[in-house]
C-alpha cells in the first residue's frame, strides 16, 4: 500500500462566522478504493487496509483569509495505539511554512473503527474536527520475494 493523503479543505470565514467547523470542512482521500465513504464531505470515513502511513494536507477555500493550521492530531485511534501522528517540516520550505502532520497506522486483527480528532487553528481560533477511519487487515509490509530473487 502506499501513503495515504487526506486532503482537507476548510471555509475559513463560514467556520469563523459560525463558530465552527462544521458545515465548514470537507475532505477527500486517495482510498476510495479500499472502501472509504462519504469523499468531499465532512463526514468522510477512511479505510485503512493494512499498516499505512497517513498524511492530512490542509488548505483554506479563501485564499486571501486568515491561515488554517492543523495543530494537533489526537483521540481515540490515538490513545490506543492504533494512529501515531508526527508533524513533519518540508527542508525546501523551511521556517515552518511547510509543516504537516502524518500518522503511521497498524492494523488489526479484525475489521474495527476508530476516532480521531484534528484540531486547527484559523486566524487565532481554535476548532476541533472528528474524524473516523476503518481499519482492516489484510496487507503486509513483507515482500513476496527476497531482493534478487526474480528470475531475468
Amino acid at each position: 500500500m502506499g501513503q495515504l493523503a487526506i486532503v482537507v479543505t476548510v471555509d475559513q470565514q463560514g467556520a469563523l462566522a459560525s463558530g465552527q467547523l462544521a458545515g465548514n470542512i470537507y475532505l477527500i482521500d486517495n482510498n476510495k478504493h479500499a472502501g472509504s465513504t462519504s469523499e468531499g464531505t465532512e463526514d468522510l470515513v477512511t479505510h485503512i487496509e493494512g499498516s499505512q502511513i497517513m498524511n492530512w494536507l490542509v488548505l483554506g477555500l479563501d485564499l486571501q483569509g486568515p491561515a488554517v493550521t492543523l495543530e494537533n492530531v489526537c483521540g481515540e485511534a490515538v490513545e490506543k495505539g492504533i494512529m501515531v501522528p508526527q508533524q513533519f517540516e518540508s527542508p525546501e520550505l523551511g521556517a515552518g511554512l511547510g509543516l504537516w502532520w502524518g500518522a503511521t497506522v497498524d492494523s488489526s486483527e479484525k475489521e474495527q473503527s476508530y476516532s480521531y480528532t484534528l484540531k486547527f487553528k484559523i486566524g487565532d481560533k481554535p476548532m476541533s474536527y472528528d474524524g473516523q477511519i476503518v481499519v482492516k487487515k489484510g496487507f503486509s509490509n513483507v515482500p513476496s520475494k527476497p531482493c534478487g530473487a526474480h528470475k531475468k
